[in-house]
């Protein structure tokens, strides 16, 4: 019979699995043309807000803070709540993994000319400058991330998707310090511009 720690490794490989299927399907999606988006004003803060609260207990097991820093209002962006949820999701998953016990994560949002542009920062070990221009590349990781548990492709999904909705994404990063990845949405622009009231 198997132990329990087998049985751990068994469900971990197997989902790890399941996630890489998935990733690979949202690609091939994008590359074709295919994805289905639900562009429509919303309010950014909101799903920024929501997808932290989702990976708190995460963050709590792993001894890493995650804050939110938003300002008191932020006009709407043109996107698909879903799907940037995805993204900041991603985005998070990758900084915790990266994030040694004691660091943290901040996400972030600010508005920008026709744009609204969202931050997540972490203090981990940061990026080598060699190896800033392939973050975004297909099942590239560094090689610290080997033992880290991811499959290589959550930022490569991230890119497609935020570029899917107009926008763009990017990575800064300092060695030894941490890294930021940024990605902007364009702001709606018609309709009296409503703005989203932080709190």
């Amino acid at each position: 019979p198997l132990d329990k720690a087998e049985v751990s490794r068994i469900y971990d490989e197997t989902r790890l699995l399941g996630r890489l299927v998935d990733d690979l399907r949202e690609l091939a999606l994008a590359d074709a043309g295919q994805l289905r988006l639900d562009i429509r004003p919303i309010q950014v803060a909101d799903t920024i807000r929501s997808t932290v609260e989702g990976l708190s207990l995460a963050a709590e097991a792993q001894e890493v803070k995650l804050a939110v820093d938003l300002p008191d209002s932020l006009p709407r962006v043109q996107a698909d709540a879903d799907r940037l949820a995805q993204v900041l999701r991603n985005l998070l998953v990758n900084a915790l993994r990266h994030t040694p016990p004691g660091g943290q994560v901040t996400v972030s949002a600010q508005e920008q000319a026709e744009a609204v542009e969202i931050a997540v920062a972490d203090t981990g070990e940061g990026i080598a400058p060699e190896d800033l221009p392939r973050v975004f590349d297909r099942f590239w990781r560094a090689d610290r991330a080997r033992s880290g548990g991811g499959s290589g492709l959550g930022l490569s999904v991230a890119q497609s998707l935020v570029e899917a909705q107009g926008g763009r994404i990017w990575a800064e990063s300092v060695p030894g310090v941490g890294s930021v990845f940024r990605l902007t949405l364009p702001a709606e622009t018609l309709c009296g511009g409503e703005t989203d009231h932080g709190g």
